[in-house]
């Protein structure tokens, strides 16, 4: 859906138009596919052998070349990125993505995963582990 808020409105019709914007998407909807878009890209990059670890919409993984991150606008920070999965981003993007970043690890262009993000996949894969067992145990 088009973001369709029109601005420059008169001050009187401020807060119309902010109930307008409030009413215009369905916010539950659109934090879900964000949080499954992370959850997507997360399952990607691991699958690729690519360390990296989700927090709600936030994806933490090994930092890419300094061309990679600067063309998909990753927060790096020493040996780590992180990207968040907003809205706008949809599967084929996550694809590209993910595509590039495993190009990446195959010309020996991605830095070392950190101890701490080595720990933090580890435990986030585990507790999934838990919760897909828990699951499956409780609809037998």
């Amino acid at each position: 859906m088009a973001d369709s808020l029109v601005l420059g409105s008169p001050q009187e019709s401020c807060a119309e138009a902010w109930l307008a914007r409030l009413r215009q998407f369905d916010w539950s909807a659109e934090l879900k596919r964000c949080y499954d878009n992370a959850a997507f890209l997360t399952e990607e990059l691991s699958a690729a052998g690519i360390t990296a670890a989700r927090q709600h919409i936030n994806v933490l993984m090994q930092r890419p070349s300094d061309e990679l991150a600067t063309r998909w606008q990753l927060m790096c920070v020493d040996e780590e990125a992180q990207i968040f999965c907003m809205p706008h981003l949809d599967r084929a993007d996550l694809c590209r993505f993910a595509h590039e970043m495993k190009a990446e690890m195959l010309t020996h262009r991605l830095y070392e995963p950190t101890v701490r993000l080595s720990a933090v996949s580890g435990m986030l894969l585990a507790s999934s582990r838990d919760h897909s067992e828990m699951g499956a145990a409780g609809g037998a």
